[in-house]
C-alpha cells in the first residue's frame, strides 16, 4: 500500500511539474495564414521616427474568412527588451466586444502599421523613451491564433552637444 501511494504522488508531481511549465503559445504560422513584423531599421536617434508593419496573408489557393470575438483583428504590442509591455499602456487594447469577419482571398493581406519615436507624440506617432524595444502582433480569431515574430529596436539618445562642440581656433 505504502509503494502504491509513493508512485501515485511521484506521478502527482511530474504531472504538476509539467503543468507549470510556460506554454509554447502560438506561432506566426497556421495553416495557409502567416503573421509577420517588419521594420525597415534596427535603430533610430532622437527626433527620428520609424515604421513597424504586422501583415497577415492567406498563402492558400482558397478564401478565408476569420472570425473574430470584438473588433481587434490583428493587435500589436511594443515591450521593453525582454520586460513589460509599454504600448498599449495597459498591456491590451480596448476593443469594441463586437463579432468582426476579416475575409483574405489567396494571396491577400491584412497590413497595420504603427510609426514609433524618441520625441514628441502624435497623431499615429507613438513615442518611446531611449532603450530596447520588441515588437510583435497577435491574431485571435476563432479559426486560428497567432503570433508574429519578434523584432528589435534600438532607441538611442539625443547625441551629447557639448561634447561635440568644434575646438576653439587657435
Amino acid at each position: 500500500m505504502r509503494r502504491w501511494i509513493s508512485g501515485i504522488l511521484a506521478g502527482g508531481l511530474a504531472v504538476l511539474s509539467t503543468s507549470c511549465a510556460e506554454p509554447a503559445g502560438p506561432s506566426a504560422e497556421a495553416g495557409p495564414l502567416l503573421l509577420t513584423a517588419a521594420l525597415p531599421v534596427a535603430a533610430v536617434e532622437a527626433g527620428e521616427s520609424v515604421t513597424a508593419t504586422f501583415t497577415l496573408q492567406n498563402r492558400g489557393d482558397d478564401s478565408l474568412t476569420l472570425h473574430f470575438p470584438d473588433t481587434c483583428q490583428i493587435s500589436w504590442f511594443i515591450r521593453v527588451e525582454g520586460g513589460p509591455i509599454v504600448v498599449p499602456a495597459e498591456g491590451g487594447w480596448g476593443c469594441f466586444q463586437a463579432l468582426s469577419d476579416l475575409r483574405l482571398a489567396p494571396g491577400e493581406e491584412k497590413t497595420v502599421s504603427v510609426t514609433v519615436r524618441n520625441g514628441a507624440e502624435g497623431p499615429g506617432v507613438r513615442n518611446l523613451a531611449t532603450g530596447r524595444y520588441e515588437l510583435y502582433a497577435t491574431v485571435s480569431a476563432r479559426e486560428a491564433a497567432l503570433r508574429s515574430n519578434t523584432v528589435g529596436l534600438i532607441v538611442r539618445s539625443a547625441p551629447d552637444r557639448a561634447r561635440q562642440r568644434p575646438l576653439p581656433r587657435r
